[in-house]
């Protein structure tokens, strides 16, 4: 029988961390003169690899201190978004691909079996009130052990969780509804699109869940009724040869995409792109060529993207999308102590709460955490 692992927190004995915020203010040239930019700094002891916004504060993921193992060092903190204070509580297992929904975050865990040349993946819980985390009891599906685990996604909508990854037992991708409380497969969806060269896309929109099989993989988009596990797939018409970040605004979906500028697929020939794809899954409209960064990002109704700037050394930028029109116009501007696209490139960097846009810069061993107010 499958063990429960259950960590729970006690204030007065468990690990617990209140850290005063170390902000300093950043300037913001070549960007909007309103934008306040802020950055939190974290170090050894805790260095964050992913956010999430849930229960009105950023959470963050860390695997411990350098040093520690992988399995036992894990953190999850909860940022307040006003204050920048610090909370950081213990859970059993590290953990990616965080996904909030119901009061709870969940990630994806591995155990490998080299005997077997697998990964087992089963889902761990934090709940965002008491802060107590439980590895589910199911095995959620088992992968094979290599690079599989790099081209999952998990999302939570509508009651459940959604896992998108090419199981052991199968040679195509599948969608996975697995129970939140359990973590067992309730529905399984076959004949997805394929996934790309790094993590496939989830997003639940108008109504609907949308996949899509992220960077390098094309624009085969499907969207899929839950209740009644209606699948449709969407093929746009147009050039779209690496569909690489989705995100909702006002019931509506955006996309960013490269797309080739003399009928080659050359790096050097790619150009960039966000568009409009309406609830029925036409296109309403495409951005000319122009910096759109590497992920989007809703705020209040509005539209903004953060990425590298001009260049790798240049830092980070936020833009805001005209939500017709598709043009960009420069936000903040983030001075990353880095390669901004080595840094910038986790797959849980940006999330949005309390009318501010945060932005993880990962360095291994730290981390800086920005802060954009006054969009």
């Amino acid at each position: 029988m499958l063990r429960v692992v259950r960590w729970v927190v006690v204030s007065c004995l468990a690990l617990l961390f209140i850290i005063a915020p170390q902000l300093t203010a950043l300037p913001t040239s070549g960007a909007s003169p309103s934008a306040i930019v802020e950055a939190k700094y974290f170090s050894q002891g805790f260095s964050p690899d992913q956010v999430a916004a849930a229960a009105g504060a950023i959470w963050q993921m860390s695997s411990g201190p350098t040093g520690v193992d992988y399995g036992t060092g894990c953190r999850m903190g909860r940022l307040d978004p006003i204050t920048m204070a610090l909370t950081i509580y213990p859970i059993p297992r590290c953990g990616m691909n965080v996904t909030a929904g119901n009061g709870a975050l969940f990630l994806e865990t591995t155990t490998a079996d080299a005997k077997t040349e697998s990964y087992a993946i089963r889902i761990e819980r934090f709940s965002t009130s008491t802060h107590l985390a439980t590895i589910l009891s199911a095995l959620s599906t088992t992968l094979f052990l290599g690079s599989d685990i790099a081209h999952t996604q998990l999302g939570y909508y509508d009651g459940s969780l959604w896992l998108y990854a090419t199981p052991k037992a199968s040679s195509s991708p599948q969608l996975l509804q697995l129970s939140p409380a359990t973590g067992a497969v309730e529905w399984t969806y076959v004949d997805v699109p394929k996934i790309g060269g790094t993590e496939p896309i989830i997003l639940a929109a108008a109504g609907y869940l949308w996949l899509a099989g992220g960077a390098g993989a094309g624009a085969d988009f499907m969207r899929i009724n839950v209740r009644t596990h209606a699948q449709r797939l969407i093929r746009p018409a147009g050039n779209y040869v690496s569909v690489y970040n989705m995100v909702s605004v006002n019931k509506q979906i955006y996309f960013a995409y490269l797309e080739p500028s003399s009928g080659t697929t050359s790096a050097g020939s790619l150009t960039s792109h966000v568009a409009h794809l309406s609830p029925s899954g036409a296109v309403v409209a495409r951005s000319p060529n122009e910096q759109v960064g590497s992920w989007l990002v809703g705020l209040g109704g509005k539209l903004f993207s953060v990425g590298p700037s001009g260049s790798c050394t240049s830092g980070l930028r936020l833009w805001s999308i005209n939500e017709e029109t598709l043009r960009t116009t420069p936000v903040a501007d983030l001075k990353t102590p880095g390669n901004a696209c080595i840094g910038g490139s986790i797959y849980r960097q940006v999330a949005a709460v309390n009318d501010a846009v945060f932005d993880l810069y990962d360095g291994g061993s730290w981390a800086v955490l920005y802060r954009v107010t006054r969009l």
